[in-house]
């Protein structure tokens, strides 16, 4: 006999761990690498970090925050960052932005080679 109640309880717990396995902490963003500082964000979004502060406070106005202020430093989220210029610019400046952020993780994943004369 199937236990009807039995599966969709088990369903239900699935779902729910699916649910909360998107909804890492901020250690989680930074090795993801969708938490990035304040500069980081400008840099992606092509403004100056003043323009980028203002953008957050507008974004926070609106109920969707683009970061948080951990120990008096900022971190954004790119994923969020990207998704507001999308809404605010269009789906080109999301790609233009995209393909800055993709660039400069290029960039910071690149190990730097040391002088042959160094030990």
């Amino acid at each position: 006999m199937v236990d009807s109640d039995g599966i969709a309880a088990e369903l239900h717990a699935i779902a729910e761990r699916i649910a909360r396995s998107g909804q890492g902490d901020w250690v989680d963003a930074w090795r993801s690498g969708d938490a990035v500082t304040t500069d980081q964000a400008a840099m992606i979004s092509g403004v100056s970090a003043d323009t980028m502060r203002r953008r957050r406070e507008d974004a926070a106005a609106e109920g969707q925050d683009l970061g948080v202020l951990h120990c008096g430093v900022w971190s954004f989220s790119k994923r969020r960052v990207l998704n507001w210029i999308e809404k605010h610019q269009g789906l080109h400046a999301r790609l233009v932005a995209e393909d800055r952020a993709r660039k400069s993780a290029d960039l910071r994943l690149k190990p730097q080679k040391l002088p042959e004369n160094v030990s």
